[in-house]
C-alpha cells in the first residue's frame, strides 16, 4: 500500500480474500480524509463489488494481479481499478429492469446497476492489455 495524503496505490492478488483487507484499508483512508458516513459506504460497496467480479470471472488462468488508485480532492472522490484479465467492459452490456417481473430478469448486470447508480460517473477503458474502470464520485452529492 502506498498512501500519500490524498492517493492510494494498492496491488492485490485475485482472491476474494483480499476483499477484506481492501475494506479495512479504505475506512481507514477514508476516516482520514473526513469523508461522509454515506459516501464511504456507496464507494466501499461499489469498490467491493467491482473487485470481487473481476476475481470471480476476469481470468481463465488463475492469479493475475489487480490495481487500486484512488485519488481524493476537494470536490470528488476518483477509482481507478485495473487488471489483466480478460477484456471485458461492463458498460457495454444491457443493465437488467429492476422494475420486470423476477422471472423476466437476466442473471447478473445488478451490481454494476448499483455501482453506476451510487457513482457520478463509470467508465471502461482498455490500456495496455488492461481493463480499466474508472468510477467518480463527487463529495458533496447526498445519497
Amino acid at each position: 500500500m502506498d498512501f500519500k495524503g490524498q492517493e492510494l496505490s494498492l496491488e492485490i492478488g485475485s482472491d476474494l480474500s483480499e476483499l477484506a483487507r481492501v475494506a479495512e484499508i479504505l475506512d481507514t483512508c477514508w476516516q482520514s480524509l473526513d469523508l461522509d458516513e454515506d459516501l464511504q459506504a456507496d464507494l466501499n460497496i461499489s469498490v467491493e463489488e467491482i473487485l470481487s467480479n473481476v476475481i470471480r470471472h476476469g481470468s481463465t488462468s488463475g492469479e493475475h494481479p489487480i490495481a487500486l488508485h484512488l485519488g481524493v480532492s476537494g470536490e470528488e472522490v476518483r477509482i481507478e481499478i485495473q487488471d489483466s484479465g480478460v477484456p471485458f467492459n461492463p458498460l457495454a452490456h444491457p443493465l437488467p429492469d429492476p422494475n420486470a417481473p423476477l422471472e423476466q430478469r437476466r442473471a447478473g448486470g445488478l451490481g454494476i446497476f448499483m455501482v453506476i447508480h451510487m457513482m457520478d460517473s463509470v467508465s471502461y477503458d482498455r490500456r495496455e492489455g488492461r481493463n480499466c474502470l474508472t468510477l467518480v464520485r463527487s463529495r458533496a452529492r447526498k445519497a
